[in-house]
This record gives C-alpha cells, structure tokens and sequence, in this order.
C-alpha cells in the first residue's frame, strides 16, 4: 500500500515546506540570539506530557511575540515562491479525493495572503494559525483541533513539515510524520528525531506519493 493510500487527512506545513525560505534563512542567521532561544524552548515543552501541554499558560506564547512579528514581517517582504511539484502534489491528493489543511505558526494573514497569491490557498479545507488558538508548535493542540474537526483518525493522519518542532507536535498528537529536509532544520537534525517518512522537497515527495 502506498502512502497515499495510507491515509485520509494530509497536513502541511508552509515555511519551510511548500514555500521557500532561502531569504529567511540568512534573516535567520541575523536572529539567531532569538531563534535558539525559541528552539531551546520548544524542546522543553515537548517534554511535558500532552494534557500538561494543555495547561501552559499563555506567557509562553507570548515571550515569542515580538520574534514571530518580525519574522511574519520579514517574511511578506521576501516574496516567497512555492517549492517545486508543490500544486501537483496539491492536485494529486485532491483527485484523490483526499482532505488537506494547512498548519503554520507564521500568522494567518500573512500565509492565507501567500497562498492565495501562489494560487495553491483553493486546494486546503482550512488553514490554522498556531497563533490564533496562542498554542505554538511542538504543542500538539493545533493538530489535535484539525483532527477532531475533520473527525479523522489518527491512525490515518501525516503531518508534513521541516522542522524538529513539526516532528515533535506530530508524535506528541500520535500522528505519523513526514519530514522534508529543505527547509529550516537540516537533514541531520530531523533524522535524530526519527520521522516516518523523510524527504529532500516536495517534488521527492509528489513522486513518493505516485508510487
């Protein structure tokens, strides 16, 4: 059985992901004091268990404001292209009749705006914003309110993203998880966290998703 097969609802992630990051990235290199300091962070939370995870306060949320502001301002600026094969991959899991949802911790007017504009914002059910609901990956809560909404199983749930943050909330929801290694984190680092499945980009996955 194929992937494809494999499952019912496909999750993905956007920066990273399906859009490119290659300015971010050096604007990254520039934030770095801030950007560890998140990682740092995110790896403490996933040591909770998923209700203690529940129950962080909203503080935690909000010593990254000031980051992600930035980073979503930095990042409408940089006039983000898709990354290869990602359309195509949007339309062969659409003819077959599969549900797709876009999860980003990037804010929700500047991602709609980007994939709206990219014209791929038409093939996703819904896109959240682990910062509307102020719970941030690898908090599992976005994935879980995806998963309730669309009333899937887990069992039949991936969640694809580049980062050990997407790894982590995935195991935390008890989802599978495809890791693509062409974004923020290097292959080496989400390798150590064991992910199903690991890909280079979204083309090597389209064809993984045709086998």
């Amino acid at each position: 059985m194929g992937i494809i097969d494999q499952y019912d609802l496909f999750i993905f992630d956007w920066d990273g992901t399906l859009a490119e990051i290659k300015l971010m990235n050096r604007i990254n290199e520039r934030l770095n004091f801030l950007w560890l300091k998140k990682k740092e962070r995110s790896r403490r939370q996933a040591l909770y268990s998923a209700r203690s995870m529940k129950r962080m306060e909203i503080r935690e949320e909000k010593e990254t404001k000031e980051y992600k502001s930035i980073v979503d301002f930095l990042m409408l600026l940089a006039n983000p292209k898709l990354k290869p094969d990602s359309i195509e991959t949007m339309r062969l899991l659409r003819e077959r009749g599969k549900r797709i949802v876009l999860f980003t911790n990037g804010a929700y007017w500047r991602v709609a705006k980007e994939a709206k504009n990219l014209g791929i914002m038409r093939y996703f059910d819904f896109l959240l914003s682990a910062q509307d609901i102020r719970y941030v990956k690898p908090n599992p809560l976005g994935l879980n309110m995806i998963i309730e909404r669309e009333r899937a199983r887990k069992n039949r749930v991936v969640y694809i993203g580049d980062m050990i943050d997407d790894i982590l909330a995935a195991r935390l929801a008890h989802v599978d998880c495809a890791a693509v290694y062409s974004g923020f984190d290097t292959r080496k680092a989400l390798e150590s966290e064991k992910p199903k499945y690991m890909f280079e980009d979204m083309r090597e996955f389209y064809e993984y998703l045709k086998k």
